[in-house]
This record gives C-alpha cells, structure tokens and sequence, in this order.
C-alpha cells in the first residue's frame, strides 16, 4: 500500500465534526475546558473528558497531553490538550510554535494519522500571523512524522480563512 505525502488543508468549520482521528484543544496549563472550541469539544465528548485532562495537569506551556474522545463520533479516537494559554488567557508566537510541535508529537507517537488543530488566537496577535506560523511549524513537522499524514489548521470562520488565504505569499 502507497502511503500519501502528508498534507495540511486550511478550512473553517465545526472542529469537532472534521473527519480526523484526534482534534487539538487549546487550553491553559490546567487544561480547562471553558467556551468556544473547547465549549464545544466539552460538550460533545462529555464533562469526563475535561475530569480527566485536569487530571494529568498542570502541565507547563507549550506541552501536551492526550486523553481518550468520550462520546465523540467516530472516527475520532484521541483529544490531544495542548497547553498555549496562560491563566489569564494570554499567549505569544513562541508558546503557539512549542505547543502545537508538541501536539503534532504526541498526536504521531500516539499512532494518529489525521489531526485538527485550531488556529490559536489571543491578545494583540494577527490572526494570519498565526496561523502562517502554525502552518509552516506543521509542514516542517510533517516531514519527520511517521504516522501522521493529514492535518487539518481550522479557523474560527469562513471570513477568517479568505482573510488568510489572500495574505499569503503566492
């Protein structure tokens, strides 16, 4: 069997209804599950998803642990909880960059083939800034994995996405 080059696809939508093996929170270094994204991964994989991420924490900023799905559909099997947050709910580049090459580890040393991960957002950063450098930290990844093979960087909106999309360096 041919395996496929790996690839990243930038989209918009519902993170919890991508169709990946592990989707990616963004927490802080309690690994809380409050609103937004994790509002909603909370809410589809049930409250002991959040019990038992708490459970391994705190865990320091830019790392990541991986907990079982809950009641999410398949074909997602892992939730893998990356600390970028602080407590105050601040971030910069450098703990975006480590967390998310922490997941993308975990995610691979896990058996994971397919990943969704948010695009971080936070304080005074752009967006599109963001983003290219999550995606850029993803390909350099991707290159050293050997199970993980699609990801899936997944922006908050459509609106966001287009924005991205015309910023970027053709």
């Amino acid at each position: 069997m041919l395996e496929h080059k790996p690839i990243v696809r930038s989209v918009s939508g519902d993170i919890t209804a991508m169709p990946v093996e592990a989707i990616v929170h963004a927490a802080n270094s309690h690994l809380w599950m409050g609103s937004g994204a994790a509002g909603a991964i909370k809410a589809k994989a049930g409250a002991d998803i959040e019990k038992e991420a708490m459970a391994r924490g705190p865990i320091k900023i830019g790392q990541a642990i991986a907990t079982g799905s809950g009641q999410m559909a398949l074909p997602i099997r892992r939730i893998i909880h990356m600390a970028v947050y602080t407590q105050e709910l601040e971030t910069d580049l450098g703990a975006i960059r480590q967390a998310t090459l922490s997941a993308l580890q975990l995610a691979d040393a896990e058996g994971v083939r397919s990943l969704a991960i948010p695009v971080i957002q936070g304080g005074n950063l752009s967006l599109s800034a963001v983003a290219l450098l999550m995606e850029g930290t993803i390909e350099t990844m991707l290159e050293a994995t050997l199970r993980l093979r699609d990801v899936y960087l997944v922006f908050p909106s459509p609106d966001d996405l287009a924005e991205f999309r015309l910023r970027q360096p053709h």
